[in-house]
């Protein structure tokens, strides 16, 4: 292979250059490379799964903020009725005792204007 083939070669991709290199007998030059890209391809495999991991504990994150949400305002409703409930009832009472307490003061008042 002539020199400037081999410079033509170089300028273009990373696998052409290695492609040359092999070819023009450079073993040892051609095994670094090799291993380079296989060092590389393991690292973008790693970073592709710390991703993916990190993706999935986000998810599960997202789901329990989720749930618990949905449970503290269950919760809260829950104690909201039970409130409520229980405000009704006493508003109740108190509206039965206003209402026998204007009746014997209508009764009282209506005996004393009897007598009088």
């Amino acid at each position: 292979m002539r020199r400037s083939s081999i410079a033509s070669l170089n300028s273009c991709c990373t696998w052409k250059r290695s492609f040359v290199i092999i070819a023009c007998g450079n073993d040892a030059l051609a095994d670094s490379i090799i291993a380079d890209a296989q060092q590389q391809a393991l690292t973008i495999a790693g970073e592709q799964e710390i991703v993916r991991l990190a993706q999935q504990q986000a998810d599960d994150i997202r789901d329990r903020a989720q749930q618990y949400e949905r449970e503290t305002r269950y919760a809260a409703e829950d104690y909201a009725e039970q409130v409520f409930t229980h405000l009704e009832e006493n508003l109740k009472s108190l509206t039965g005792t206003v209402t026998r307490c204007r009746q014997q003061l209508n009764e009282g008042a209506a005996q004393q204007n009897g007598q009088w």
